[in-house]
């Protein structure tokens, strides 16, 4: 021991002639001790040296039965008494430690508490403990200290930790009736009284706050004892019993003597014979076994003689139950009785129902449960073999008491499937639930055979709620599948096999004579669940067509002018559903959902609704007249809601809808991974549909374990083995089921056992009838003997090894068996192959892919564990998240045709996912048409508008455009409009390469103009060099300047490079226009050439007039009437009559001809080998003013070359009075003729002849080459 140590046990005082002379410093003695063990290290060797001091018997105990006035000093060895006698396995944190050396001190701090629960063997030093709490508790709650509460209850721990203490070895060793350590301590508690003040404890109504402890008292005390053992004795029939059980013991011997008689040989024990067994090779050679033993001895030759066992791992070995029950003396079995009976009539209910507050209240440790339900089957099994009372555990014989039960079973399942370290605690914790469950049963039954009808009727109602509720009835199937021998004892599969077998009997007689009806639920997993939003609404009012929506406001009008005069409006929404601020989502698109919100509530006749959302949103936007003013009248209200109610929001409620279904089919296929809907319908019970549950080999497996403890099992675990097995055997016929060597092997035990233990003879006659049934089926099955070496799964495997292979596929209502060639094999293993590295699901490849459309993924995972490819069916499952979708090579061609069929129509998208085969999301085709390249932006699939005509259009297209718009808008909504019209020429027009670079060069980008032609020649040179094996990539033009970036800002800049060729960047995919992959270097170079040609200006000409701008317009249009024009005619617009080309060509009569030289000229001007067309998507500011120039390029050069008009004169006054502005475009070949004098013509025209021209032009220009009107509302 540590010097300082002895030193203070030293200064505690001495004990001489049976007394105990204290130092005058004891108190801080015993405190300093406190203090050492408080700051001992993991080691605890303090508390190991004070226990083989033996300061516990020698120093603390003499302390207080000497001195029990010192309060402060009983105190103080009180807290140190309770600190040394704590569990060993509370030293190392509830685990025994792995190590050697920490393995050790644990066995010695062990062997000095098993010490100390010895020397409390003394009932001196519990008087003087029981006294101490009973003048505590004669107090009145009010005087008391803390101290005193304090000092009671470490009392109750030390009793506690006294009676936790294992037993030792040599009490392990003793036989039955002799007295033990434990019962010793027994007796010293019931001689000093701590059992009356514990009794009290638990049944008083003021002392709750002490349940728990008293809980592990009452259950340590009684945690040896048998039940039958407490209530049997001095009893007729218990001495009865015994010596039938010692007479059976008697005859069993006999008959071994006798069958060891048998054995033995006529010739003389010293004879050593040696003989030969035919048909049994040697080990060593081919020759016939030599055997050196007796004839008797011959009849069971085995090679397994000699050989060592098979080893199990540790964590695999069958756990060994700790909780050994033992039959005391008759003195300490009396005390115990007694003990129960009072805590049966007196505190029973009372200190069970605190205990469960404290455990539902969770004001307990997770382990204090154990103690409850350990109480509770103790208990209420000597309430039921005693003298049965129901009133006196009525506590404990409740629905909630058995849900709790329920609960804890289940919870101690799951968390010993997952808690691996803890397994087998919590295995333990299970099995005391379980016996809850038990002896919850068990009394139901004694209360079904009571004589009083209250009794019975209570049990017969307990047994409806029971069997009603499908968790109740499910348990026990449960734990039986999970059992795990390694985790959980053979007692507890004991009483789980017993306690299957109560409830079937329960079952089973409940059912006789009546049709039960029991609760069913239903778990349905990857359900995909309905989705009904707001945009379902919206796509569905926006299908009205424009009369429609005039009728539904004609039907309207008149609630609407009700419900803006009454004021009487439901109250507003939260203002988050109309505008969030912290939202991504611009504010404009917000507005824009206002507005189709109120449209859909006035759609649906929801007139209040729509009224708040309007006010609301007027708060909100003051500054928007949309919603109205803030002087807004009632009448001005009934027009704004009007117009909103007769908009064609079509475009808005369609953006909204793709956005929304966009985040919705990211999370549709997580919903249909994690959602599980649980469903409960009423049935009608069929017994025989719940004991086919049974006929599982994982269930069997339970019983064939325990069934190969025969031996050592009792009599009544033994009948409710077989009476399971016959169940399913002999009444499912599923005896096919036990054709298992492990089985078998344990049948040849019981025949021999049978012939020397009648009570043996049930299981005899079993296992003759499961062999018999085996050499039945034996000529029927040649591979019968293989087959006991495996387990059938499945119901399927058990009738085919009855009935033959295949016979299960041919009875009616199987389906028939997939049978798989060895092409179709080989063409699995390839395509898993191929896709067992890719990011997409494995299975769904294969799918997408298999020659065998009919196969399911059932049949390719089965297939693929079955040849070995895939080793677990979890590697191949379904991933959560969203699924992506694959795309066979069928219908990415059916996808590509229908979209080459539909791209001119309106509604694209709809026509393309109305007409595919195999139907697949919206967004998931719009992913695909994106990765196909069959179109570069989300937008060129949007469902087309009609053009907007009149000034109610007007209003409408203002509304649709709240919050502003820009001019990417602006643009899309041109282009819908004219795609709409795409047949006609009317949305397109002829550009002027020329004038868009004139006009760029205006605006002072000459130099950007040098810098696209730069990137052209870099871009000639790639492609000129590169390889015709690699594949050519768009190159991005990247402005690197201010001034670049300035320059693609204009929309000159901009049509001019759309006119060489170049890409737009696309929408959220593209930041930089790009030169095409499809553009060729001959195209490149052409490019080039049109831009390096010098910008034509205007020069000086002489004043004379040669030919005047009628002649100039009219030789133009009579050329566009040439073949070419002509064979386009047909796709004109179907409204051009024939007055109008008898009308031209009347007009054209009546002009006069040009001389030879005018001739020449028209030549030059209208001759155009390549006429390009493209479509006017930057409408912008810059628009009007670049048509116009490009429309008076033509007339401005030809007049200014002819000298027909001063150079400083403004052309655009000579053009405005003869036509409005025309759009053409000419090749860039014509420049160099543009370049040309032209000749002289001193014709003239009349004026009437010119007038007529000009009317003749001017209705042909509109009608072949687009004259665009200057109205402001096509843009």
């Amino acid at each position: 021991m540590d010097s300082d140590l002895l030193a203070t046990c030293n200064a505690l005082g001495y004990l001489e002639d049976d007394r105990y002379f204290k130092e005058p410093d004891c108190i801080d003695t015993v405190k300093c001790l406190i203090r050492f063990l408080h700051s001992e290290d993991n080691n605890h060797e303090i508390r190991i040296q004070l226990g083989a001091g033996h300061i516990v018997r020698n120093d603390l105990l003499p302390i207080l039965r000497q001195y029990p006035d010192d309060d402060a000093l009983c105190a103080a060895v009180l807290r140190l008494l309770v600190n040394l006698t704590q569990p060993a396995l509370l030293c190392y944190g509830n685990k025994i430690p792995t190590e050697i050396d920490q393995y050790h001190n644990y066995l010695d701090i062990l062997s000095h508490s098993q010490e100390y629960k010895e020397n409390f063997s003394n009932d001196e030093t519990w008087k003087v403990l029981a006294q101490k709490v009973y003048d505590i508790l004669e107090k009145d709650w009010e005087d008391r200290s803390p101290d005193d509460s304090i000092t009671v209850e470490r009392i109750l721990v030390l009793c506690r930790n006294l009676l936790h203490v294992p037993p030792t070895t040599e009490d392990d060793n003793q036989t039955a009736d002799n007295m033990s350590t434990h019962d010793r301590l027994v007796i010293a508690l019931h001689t000093s009284g701590i059992d009356s003040m514990v009794l009290y404890l638990a049944s008083s109504t003021t002392e709750q706050q002490w349940c728990l402890h008293v809980a592990e008292i009452i259950s340590l005390l009684l945690k040896e004892q048998n039940v039958d053992a407490l209530i049997g004795m001095n009893n007729a029939q218990e001495r009865e019993r015994q010596g039938d059980e010692l007479k059976q013991l008697r005859l069993q011997e006999e008959k071994r003597r006798q069958m060891r008689k048998l054995q033995q040989s006529s010739r003389h024990s010293r004879f050593g014979g040696t003989y030969v067994a035919k048909g049994k090779s040697a080990l060593a050679d081919n020759n016939e076994l030599v055997i050196h033993k007796s004839l008797q001895k011959c009849s069971n030759l085995t090679y397994d003689e000699g050989k060592n066992k098979l080893r199990k791992a540790k964590h695999r070995r069958p756990l060994i139950d700790g909780n050994v029950k033992r039959r005391s003396t008759l003195e300490v079995r009396k005390i115990l009785k007694e003990f129960c009976i009072g805590l049966l009539n007196n505190g029973y209910n009372h200190l069970m129902f605190n205990v469960k507050d404290k455990l539902s209240r969770e004001n307990s440790d997770e382990h204090d449960e154990t103690y409850y339900f350990s109480i509770m089957s103790f208990i209420m099994e000597f309430n039921r073999k005693h003298e049965f009372h129901i009133d006196l555990v009525s506590e404990t014989m409740q629905l909630p008491t058995l849900h709790f039960i329920d609960i804890s079973i289940v919870n101690c399942m799951e968390l010993m499937m997952t808690d691996k370290q803890e397994s087998k605690t919590w295995g333990r914790r299970m099995h005391l639930a379980l016996q809850g469950y038990k002896e919850f049963l068990l009394t139901v039954q004694t209360m079904q055979s009571s004589k009083n009808e209250t009794v019975a009727e209570s049990a017969k109602v307990l047994l409806n709620n029971i069997f009603y509720t499908p968790e109740y009835r499910e348990v026990f199937l449960t734990l039986l599948r999970k059992y795990d021998e390694s985790k959980l004892t053979h007692g507890f599969l004991d009483d789980l096999i017993q306690t299957t077998h109560l409830f079937i009997r329960l079952f089973e007689n409940y059912c006789k004579g009546s049709n039960i009806v029991v609760q069913k639920k239903k778990v349905k997993r990857k359900i995909k669940k309905k989705k009904r939003s707001t945009t379902t609404a919206a796509s569905d009012s926006n299908t009205l067509t424009d009369e429609e929506k005039t009728i539904r406001w004609s039907e309207i009008e008149e609630d609407v002018k009700t419900t803006l005069q009454n004021g009487d409006l439901p109250e507003a929404g939260p203002v988050s559903d109309l505008f969030d601020p912290t939202s991504d989502v611009p504010e404009e698109e917000q507005q824009q959902k206002a507005l189709v919100k109120i449209q859909n509530k006035l759609h649906s006749r929801t007139i209040p609704e729509a009224v708040v959302i309007l006010k609301q949103a007027r708060e909100l936007w003051p500054e928007i007249d949309i919603f109205g003013t803030s002087v807004s009248t009632w009448e001005d209200d009934v027009s704004t809601l009007k117009e909103i109610c007769l908009a064609d929001m079509t475009g808005l409620a369609t953006d909204n809808q793709e956005s929304e279904n966009q985040e919705e089919e990211q999370d549709e296929e997580e919903e249909e991974e994690e959602s599980i809907q649980t469903t409960s319908r009423e049935v009608e019970f069929n017994l025989n549909d719940y004991l086919k549950k049974f006929s599982d080999y994982k269930v069997v497996q339970p019983y064939v374990i325990l069934l190969a403890k025969f031996k050592t099992n009792s009599q009544h675990t033994n009948h409710c083995i077989v009476k399971l097995l016959h169940r399913v055997c002999y009444d499912l016929k599923m005896y096919g089921l036990l054709f298992q060597a492990s089985v078998f092997r344990c049948f040849q035990k019981i025949f021999k056992c049978a012939l020397l233990d009648p009570t043996m003879r049930e299981l005899d006659q079993f296992a003759k009838f499961i062999v018999q049934k085996f050499f039945e089926v034996l000529p029927k099955n040649d591979k019968l003997f293989a087959e006991i070496l495996f387990w059938k799964q499945t119901n399927a495997h058990v009738y085919e090894l009855v009935e033959g292979y295949g016979s299960f596929s041919n009875a009616s209502g199987s389906k028939k068996p997939v049978v798989w060639s060895e092409a179709e094999k080989e063409e699995l293993a390839n395509l898993y192959d191929e896709f067992k590295d890719g990011e997409l699901d494995v299975v769904d490849c294969i799918l997408a892919r298999i020659t065998d459309e009919s196969r399911t993924r059932r049949q390719v995972v089965s297939q693929l564990l079955n040849l070995g490819i895939a080793n677990d069916a979890a590697e191949l499952k379904r991933k959560k998240g969203p699924r992506p979708t694959v795309w066979r090579e069928d219908e990415e061609m059916e996808l590509r045709r229908l979209y080459e069929e539909f791209q001119n129509s309106d509604d694209r998208l709809g026509n393309i996912m109305q007409m595919m085969t195999c139907k697949k999301s919206k967004g998931k085709v719009i992913e695909k048409l994106l990765a196909m390249g069959l179109v570069q932006d989300r937008k060129e699939l949007h469902k087309r508008r009609k053009r907007a005509e009149g000034s109610s259009k007007n209003k409408e297209y203002a509304i649709m455009h709240a919050g502003g718009s820009d001019d990417s808008e602006n643009e899309d909504a041109v282009n819908r409009n004219n795609d709409s019209e795409s047949d006609d020429d009317d949305g397109w027009a002829l550009i002027d390469l020329q004038s868009c670079i004139r006009k760029a060069s205006s605006d002072g980008f000459s130099s950007q103009i040098d810098w696209v032609k730069s990137s052209l020649n870099q871009a000639i040179d790639d492609r000129s060099n590169a390889n015709p094996d690699e594949e050519i990539q768009a190159v991005p033009l990247v402005p690197l300047m201010e001034e670049q970036e300035d320059a693609m800002q204009n929309s000159a800049f901009r049509k001019m490079l759309r006119f060489i060729g170049l890409h737009k960047p696309s929408t959220g995919q593209e930041m930089f226009w790009r030169i095409p992959p499809d553009l060729t270097v001959g195209g490149l170079q052409e490019s080039v050439q049109i831009l390096s040609q010098p910008v034509k200006r205007k020069r000086d000409s002489s004043p004379e007039r040669i030919e005047s701008a009628e002649d100039v317009l009219k030789r133009v249009q009579e050329e566009s009437d040439d073949e070419e024009l002509s064979q386009q005619s047909k796709r004109k617009r179907r409204n051009t009559s024939d007055e109008d080309d008898d009308e031209v060509g009347k007009s054209r009569n009546e002009i006069n001809r040009p001389t030879d030289d005018s001739e020449d000229v028209e030549k030059d001007l209208v001759q155009s080998k390549n006429r390009k067309r493209i479509l006017l998507d930057d409408s912008d500011e810059d628009s009007d003013a670049i048509s116009q120039d490009s429309a008076n390029a033509v007339v401005m050069n030809t007049l200014q070359s002819n000298s027909e008009i001063p150079e400083d004169e403004d052309v655009n006054d000579v053009i405005q009075s003869k036509s409005k502005r025309m759009v053409m475009s000419d090749d860039s070949d014509e420049d160099d003729k543009e370049n040309q004098d032209l000749p002289n013509n001193d014709n003239t025209s009349s004026a009437k002849n010119s007038e007529e021209m000009e009317t003749s032009f001017q209705r042909k220009n509109r009608k072949r080459i687009s004259v665009i009107e200057d109205d402001d509302d096509e843009f």
